[in-house]
Formats: C-alpha cells, structure tokens, sequence
C-alpha cells in the first residue's frame, strides 16, 4: 500500500492521488484532484513498481536511501512514498512524523518508514497538548509523549490534559497530578483538582479548598470555601461567607472579615464590608477609616473618594486631602493638579488640596505646552478661552563664551 501524507498531497497540484493495496485494488482513503479515476492500466504499473519496491526491502543488502531512491524514481510525483508493513482499516494523516492507523476496534501509530511505534493496543487516542496526548486501554488511562512513548504507570481510572508541565490523574474517586516524567507529584487524594497556575493549584477535599505547589506540597490548610488565583503575590480566600488574603506561603495576610476585595493595584487593595468601603496595604493593614460609600484605585499617589455624595481625595497614607464638598465629576491627580466641580463649576487643586484655580469657570482642562503645564479655561457668560499658568518652567541660559 501506498500512503500519501496531507502535507505531501498539497505539493501534488494536478496529479492523481491515490492509494492501492498490493494487488492493486483502490483502498478506502483516496483524493482526486480533478475528479479523475484510477484506470485499469494505473492499477497495472502500480502493481508493477510495487513488486520492485518489494522485492528491494527484502533484498537484506540493500539500504533504506536506496529503497528511497528507487521509489523516488518509480513514482517523481511524489515527494516520498512510504510502504506499509500490512493492511489497515483505518488510516489517519502524518502529523509529526506520526500516523494515527487503526486494526478493528484498536488504534496506534506507524512513522513515515511505515514501521508500527508500539503496538496498535488502544481504544482511544487524544490530541496532543503541551507534548503529550491521553490515551485508554481496557478502562485505563496514561498518556504518551511526541516520541509515542508511554508516560507513567498503566493504573488511572480517570485523566485530564497536561498543562504547565503537569497531568490530572484519577485512582478510583480520587485525583493528583503526575510530572512529565509520569512520576506522581503529592499524593492522589483530592476530590477535586485544578491545572497548575503560576506555579500552585488549588486542590479540594472533603468540601474545602486548599492549595500544594509544583512539590505537591499543601501550602495552605484545606479549609477555605473559595480561592480566587494568585495575581501580584497575593489570593484572595473565603472562609464562612467572608475574604481575605493569603501571599505565596500560604500566610494569611489581614484578617479575612470583608465582603469582597480588589485586587492590588500599587500596593494597595481596596476592601469593601458592610457597604462600606476603604484601602488596605500588602501587609493587610487598613490605612482609612472603613467610612466611604466608593474608593477608587490610587493614581499618581492619591485616590478619589466619596461618602454623602460629596468626593474629595486621600494620599497613600490615608490623609484627607481637600474638604469633603465637591459635588460633580471628580478627576484624577495629572502632573500635581486635580480637576473637581462644585455647583457645575470647574476648580483646580494641586496635592496639598488648595484650590489654585477660582470656581468660577465652565470648563477646564490641563495640558502641557513644551515644558510648561497650563489650565486652559472657559467662561460660560463670555465662552471665552483663557490660558493659565499652573507650572512655568523658566528657559535655561547658557553664557556663550
């Protein structure tokens, strides 16, 4: 039998494609590029290359590059010719250097000099992922690498795919991982399993969540009702209906009492309880009063706030900056100036919360001018634009000797 692979067929153009059994009969699997049929006189010279194809692979002297060479020649509108060792029912394309064949019920892999790798024992075959595919034989699971060669013990009931290095197994009702050496990493115990990610992945037991490195140690108790995946070195973790945080070691940081908390961003993390808001640092600490109905992330140093519908800032240390009276839009802090409103008026304010510019104006906004910041203002009665300076940078003068 002849087997064409589909990255060989896409060079083939306008030729006829197809596969014959040694006698010359037309197989299951064949492709024509123009609709064309296999005539009587094709089956004829195929038949005839094959007896000399064959004839050389059972001449002990002769070498696999001269084979290659022969068939090379009967057959220059091929880029290779494989032969097949024996028939198959089934035969999938080369992917790797690898073709899934199958025999009845059972499945397995031939490479391209047309030799069997292992044996065609499974009942089924997965796609490759990450440098390994799943198989089963008579209910077990394992998996095999691109060489198609079997990774760890013939035992698991149940598997998932390797990601990150690491595979998901399953003894009976239980799960664990094994590394991409089949070895098992910590111990099959789990009721429930997650890949790994950034280097830990949360385990379940017994209705209770933990968390094991790539060792396969538990660097947490399993007790926690939720974990939410490590960002910036911190995951968040619930326990009776409230969260906290726990760092890589599997500390926890803080107290866990807040009804949800965000994510770190600069090294601070806003926390939210009892609809209350306010900002946590990475050591757990509360740096504000829990008083605020919304905190917004740190930007440039400080943070907007707002409690009573009026909006004011803090900075990083929790010191109010401003009075607590600006009703309207709110900006963040850009090169040490803010924009706030009060009373559909537009105001400036530089980080000590002094207003620099009077609220008096419609509209406002801050640019920079080559080296100088500006406020670029408007009056509602006149709508006339008006620059003012916020930052003057004076031009150095160099003496010119």
């Amino acid at each position: 039998m002849i087997f064409i692979s589909h990255e060989e067929k896409s060079n083939l153009k306008d030729t006829l494609v197809y596969i014959l059994d040694p006698q010359g009969n037309k197989t299951r699997k064949q492709e024509y590029s123009k609709n064309e049929s296999v005539s009587i006189q094709a089956r004829e010279n195929h038949k005839r290359k094959q007896e000399q194809i064959n004839n050389l692979i059972n001449t002990e002297w002769v070498s696999e590059e001269e084979i290659q060479i022969k068939k090379q020649e009967l057959y220059p509108e091929y880029k290779q010719i494989i032969s097949l060792k024996r028939e198959y029912d089934k035969i999938e394309d080369f992917k790797d250097g690898f073709a899934l064949v199958g025999l009845g019920r059972k499945w397995g892999f031939i490479n391209t000099k047309g030799e069997e790798v292992g044996e065609i024992k499974y009942d089924w075959i997965g796609n490759f992922k990450d440098g390994f595919a799943m198989v089963v034989s008579e209910g077990y699971y394992w998996f095999i690498d691109t060489k198609r060669e079997q990774v760890g013990e013939i035992k698991y009931h149940w598997r998932g795919d390797f990601k990150d290095g690491f595979g998901k197994v399953g003894l009976g009702r239980k799960w664990g991982f094994i590394n991409t050496k089949g070895e098992e990493v910590g111990e099959i115990k789990y009721d429930k399993i997650e890949d790994f990610k950034d280097g830990f992945a949360k385990v379940k037991s017994e209705g209770k969540w933990g968390l094991i490195n790539t060792k396969g140690e538990e660097i947490t108790q399993i007790k926690y009702d939720d974990i939410v995946d490590f960002k910036d070195g911190f995951a968040k973790v619930k326990s009776e209906g409230k969260w906290g945080l726990i760092n890589t070691k599997g500390e926890e940081v803080g107290e866990i009492k807040y009804d949800w908390i965000w994510n770190f961003k600069d090294g601070f993390a806003k926390v939210e309880l009892n609809n209350k808001w306010w900002i946590i640092n990475t050591h757990g600490e509360e740096i504000v009063e829990p008083k605020y109905d919304t905190v917004w992330d740190f930007k440039d140093g400080f943070a907007k706030v707002k409690l009573n519908n009026k909006y004011w800032f803090i900075n990083t240390q929790g010191e109010e900056i401003a009075e607590p009276k600006y009703d309207g839009h709110v900006e963040d802090f850009k090169d040490g100036f803010a924009k706030v409103e009060l009373n559909n008026k537009w105001w400036i304010i530089n980080t000590q919360g002094e207003e620099v510019i009077e609220p008096k104006y419609s509209k406002i906004s801050i640019t920079k001018e080559w080296s100088n910041l500006i406020a670029m203002i408007r009056t509602k009665e006149t709508n006339t634009l008006h620059k003012r300076f916020l930052k003057k940078v004076e031009p150095e003068i160099t003496e010119v000797q």
